[in-house]
């Protein structure tokens, strides 16, 4: 069997990111691949870095199986943990890694067609800030309910983006405080604004 040298292990995973350490990482230990799959190069070696002593082997084919216990579900709760913990590199992945199906699920399920006020990638993007900023309230451990209570998210925002609904925040603001009238976007009043866009308003 092929010697093991911890020294060696830790350079790599510490060089993962950098593409030649990953080759001769992927050469060495072709199941780092695995782990790859699911968190990326960075993360895969902060995973395993983080886990390293608990590996007490002494050859790469040990060191081999060890990384074959990790489950799928080993690492994805290891992220969304490491995302709860304020980890921006593990919201950022998973974000990145989920944004288009949550985009078609925002066109699909949420209502949200294209040109119409704000669009899908609006609200996405609107989501992906709240959920940035409140990741720390999320109590669930897996991705599955991370996915569930993003989705939520993006129904809230699509409901506070939807045109009718800034519409009538809008008229109640300037029914409350008249003397403060919201101006938009070009420093227009309410009904400037929906006349210069050719929208006629029903009366009040």
């Amino acid at each position: 069997m092929q010697p093991f040298s911890r020294e060696k292990l830790n350079q790599l995973l510490r060089d993962h990111p950098k593409p030649q350490a990953f080759r001769e990482l992927v050469q060495a230990v072709p199941e780092i691949t695995d782990v790859s799959d699911c968190l990326g190069n960075a993360l895969a070696s902060k995973f395993i870095l983080q886990h390293i002593d608990q590996f007490d082997g002494a050859t790469i084919d040990v060191f081999r199986q060890w990384l074959r216990t990790f489950s799928p579900g080993d690492l994805s709760r290891w992220l969304i943990g490491c995302a709860k913990a304020g980890d921006l590199m593990a919201l950022d992945y998973w974000l990145a890694k989920n944004r288009p199906q949550l985009k078609e699920w925002t066109e699909d399920r949420v209502g949200v067609p294209p040109g119409r006020g704000a669009d899908a990638s609006d609200v996405v993007q609107n989501a992906t800030i709240y959920v940035a900023t409140h990741i720390m309230h999320f109590r669930g451990q897996t991705e599955a309910e991370l996915l569930a209570w993003v989705r939520e998210t993006l129904r809230c925002r699509a409901i506070d983006l939807a045109p009718e609904y800034v519409d009538v925040a809008v008229r109640r603001w300037n029914q409350l405080y008249p003397d403060q009238p919201a101006r938009l976007d070009g420093g227009g009043s309410f009904e400037e604004t929906a006349a210069g866009r050719g929208v006629e308003l029903p009366a009040a």
